[in-house]
């Protein structure tokens, strides 16, 4: 899936990013015939992360892309 560029991340990171949440909190993302959401979070400190769904209130693990 699709994911952010590097780029992007620095300036998240080093707070210089003229919009965050156009790249943090829920997108959907289309990719060829799929259509997906993706949660993304900075969160430098983290040990682990969730993301909870209202429907079920399950709770999905969130996974670590960038790492800068």
């Amino acid at each position: 899936m699709t994911t952010i560029d590097s780029e992007q991340v620095n300036r998240i990171v080093w707070n210089q990013h003229h919009d965050p949440f156009e790249i943090l909190g829920s997108h959907l993302l289309k990719e060829k015939d799929k259509t997906v959401w993706a949660v993304r979070a900075y969160l430098p400190n983290a040990t682990a992360t969730w993301v909870v769904l209202p429907e079920d209130r399950q709770e999905y693990p969130m996974q670590a892309i960038h790492n800068p």
